[in-house]
């Protein structure tokens, strides 16, 4: 369902149907949250959260504190404050326009307690 749309953004509400938090089949760490729209579903905050360091031969976190910063910043969205808690939570997913556009931030619910997070406060860095 779409809530609001404005020039650079749809907002939809979507249902977390699970999370992933770990290395992908590639090595590379990463977060992804499982959003139902009701009839659509899609991936949501599918960032890398390391990168390849060629002087130390292995991946790094890609930023100080960038992964707690994307955590902590998804559990705000969903007003929760353990992980095992987002699984479940019915947010709105901040998204660019069109159809099945990519997934830019979350925040809650009118009537439900929590902030806004934007996937760029983690990515630009």
């Amino acid at each position: 369902m779409t809530v609001t749309t404005n020039d650079t953004a749809t907002e939809r509400i979507a249902k977390i149907r699970g999370t992933f938090l770990g290395y992908e089949d590639h090595g590379i760490f990463t977060g992804i949250l499982d959003l139902d729209y009701g009839g659509s579903c899609q991936g949501a905050g599918t960032l890398c959260l390391d990168y390849n360091d060629p002087e130390l031969d292995k991946r790094v976190e890609s930023t100080p504190g960038g992964v707690h910063r994307w955590i902590t910043g998804c559990l705000r969205a969903c007003g929760v404050d353990q992980w095992e808690k987002v699984a479940g939570r019915t947010v709105i997913a901040i998204c660019e326009d069109g159809w099945n556009g990519r997934v830019i931030g979350l925040k809650p619910l009118p009537t439900e307690r929590g902030d806004v997070f934007m996937f760029s406060e983690v990515s630009d860095e």
